[in-house]
């Protein structure tokens, strides 16, 4: 089982957040691997440089880190590229309305394409409806192999 935390960006830059991630480990006594730390893609771009070097750290003691509601902020193809991250997680906007918007079926199949070609894992926020589910279903099968 992993635990998903949400990380803001003012704990990022103004917080010793790979300490705080080891004392809490340390205490609850749950493995680093059961736990993914998530950020925003707008409070990724908030945290600046600093991220890269915590999110390092954390990804050293087995910590996964994630993208969350990626697609809506003013993403930075870069910061994916030099970013230790393990999972990007569209957002909900893109899914909601698959399979009946085309746009938004493409936008999600390109997501999960670069995702998988940076070696990460991609979750769908949202996909409630019928049509997102069946959608998806077909989808795992032949975009989001090895997803765990």
């Amino acid at each position: 089982m992993v635990f998903a935390v949400n990380v803001s960006p003012k704990q990022m830059v103004y917080n010793d957040l790979t300490e705080s991630v080891r004392q809490a480990l340390a205490q609850s006594g749950i493995p680093a691997e059961c736990l993914a730390l998530e950020i925003t893609e707008s409070g990724l771009m908030a945290a600046g440089d600093k991220a890269v070097r915590q999110f390092e750290e954390l990804r050293a003691l087995g910590v996964r880190i994630a993208i969350d509601d990626f697609g809506t902020g003013y993403s930075s193809l870069a910061y994916l590229k030099n970013l230790p991250l393990d999972v990007l997680k569209i957002d909900k906007q893109f899914v909601d309305d698959i399979p009946d918007n085309e746009d938004g079926m493409q936008i999600v199949n390109t997501i999960i394409a670069m995702a998988h070609s940076l070696h990460l894992k991609v979750l769908a926020e949202g996909g409630r409806r019928k049509p997102s589910a069946t959608f998806w279903r077909c989808e795992v099968a032949i975009l989001i192999r090895g997803i765990s």
